[in-house]
């Protein structure tokens, strides 16, 4: 099964996020909340910027996960590599570890005023539909990969576990930013469980409360352990705004403006408090 994972391993993340990006022929369909922006501007502008992410990250961080994770495995790093447990148990310690990491990190880009400005990027989005999930500052792109990287090695996270979770993790990344309906009740039933994009979207709001609640990626268990889950949005109803109160500019900046906007002072100055605390 390894062998084969290593072997495939470019091929399953391409079939995964064609698999992901046929919500974008269900959301364009049947979406659960108008959008706002013009829908070719928005998507041509996440797009652009995931693709940029993807380049840069290449050139300026030239280790893949799997390799390093090979690497570590050969040498043997990390802590899953100290202990003897059955490979069933390994692997989902592993999924778990890496998750609680991202988990963190998306907390630190929220509460570390240099994060926040660079995070601020997916988050000023006033629209919320499978593209927002590819919207990212390459900044954040670079230093989210260091830190896997860093997690892969510190905790010696086995090849099948780190294929299967970025893998899923391609899924996840437009599932929770899907424009689509859920019956409540589906929802209620697998957010024990998994983040879905109702509870994602809460963490989208433009209201400061929700947007420091709802971290997870991809299991909902850290939120629910930390405190910082939040069941429906502070505003009432489910058409509360998504977005940040600051960014009125409309339709959204194009990549390079987005790309330097973090550098920018004036913008920064004008947030409130919660996660939108000053930055000077």
């Amino acid at each position: 099964m390894e062998t084969f994972l290593i072997a495939h391993d470019s091929d399953l993340r391409i079939y995964a996020f064609f698999m992901g990006s046929l919500l974008l022929l269900w959301e364009s369909g049947f979406p659960a909340r108008v959008l706002i922006d013009p829908v070719i501007s928005r998507w041509s502008c996440n797009i652009s910027l995931f693709i940029f992410d993807i380049f840069l990250v290449r050139i300026l961080l030239p280790v893949s996960s799997v390799g390093l994770a090979i690497h570590a495995s050969n040498r043997g790093w990390g802590m899953l590599n100290l202990i003897d447990a059955p490979v069933g148990l390994e692997i989902l310690l592993a999924l778990l570890l890496l998750d609680a990491t991202a988990y963190l990190f998306h907390v630190a880009l929220h509460r570390i005023p240099l994060l926040w400005r660079i995070h601020a990027i997916h988050h000023c989005d006033k629209d919320f539909d499978c593209t927002t999930g590819l919207r990212f500052h390459p900044f954040e792109a670079l230093a989210g990969f260091g830190v896997r990287l860093g997690a892969i090695a510190v905790l010696g996270i086995p090849v099948i576990a780190i294929v299967c979770f970025e893998v899923w993790a391609v899924l996840v990344g437009f599932y929770t930013h899907a424009n689509i309906g859920i019956p409540s009740w589906i929802d209620r039933s697998v957010r024990k469980l998994l983040v879905t994009s109702n509870m994602h979207r809460i963490h989208h709001s433009a209201h400061p409360q929700d947007g420091m609640s709802n971290f997870g990626v991809v299991f909902s268990v850290w939120d629910r352990l930390f405190g910082t889950y939040r069941e429906r949005s502070t505003v009432s109803g489910e058409g509360f705004p998504v977005g940040l109160p600051w960014f009125n500019i409309r339709p959204s900046l194009g990549m390079v403006r987005l790309i330097a906007l973090p550098m920018r002072s004036a913008p920064f100055k004008e947030q409130t408090v919660g996660r939108n605390s000053p930055i000077q």
